[in-house]
């Protein structure tokens, strides 16, 4: 793509990122069906939950590169998403009794956020699989 294709859709490279970490946000939401119809739904959660974990450290340093407006901008557009699709997750394993009832998906978003924040090697992937057992532990 040539730089006048860019800014006639872009103003800033800034806005180019946001585009494409929130297109990328969506499509990782959009995996839930997929997911549900491959496994039960509690592995279904899992594994969302994974590679939600996955894409977040990948993207770890994106909010350090960003303006706080543009920054505030992104999180108002991946929450709504990220929460529809773990609701639907959240949803299935309450109705096929593999997690208690009530849970509210902004909690197990908010803990599970430590999964993205472990460090970037072997032993923070370890303890990020230990803290994903806690998390699916305490919705049974």
């Amino acid at each position: 793509m040539a730089n006048g294709t860019l800014y006639r859709h872009f103003s800033t490279r800034e806005e180019l990122i946001l585009e494409l970490y929130c297109h990328d946000v969506q499509r990782h939401a959009d995996t839930v069906d997929q997911l549900l119809q491959e496994m039960e739904p509690l592995a279904a959660l899992r594994v969302w939950i994974e590679q939600l974990a996955v894409y977040a450290r990948m993207k770890h340093g994106l909010g350090e590169a960003l303006t706080k407006a543009a920054e505030s901008n992104v999180v108002q557009r991946t929450y709504q998403p990220v929460i529809l699709a773990l609701s639907c997750l959240l949803k299935k394993a309450e109705e096929a009794g593999q997690i208690r009832s009530n849970i509210i998906p902004d909690d197990v978003l908010l803990v599970a956020g430590a999964l993205w924040r472990v460090p970037q090697d072997q032993a923070g992937l370890k303890q990020a699989e230990r803290l994903l057992d806690l998390i699916l532990r305490g919705l049974r």
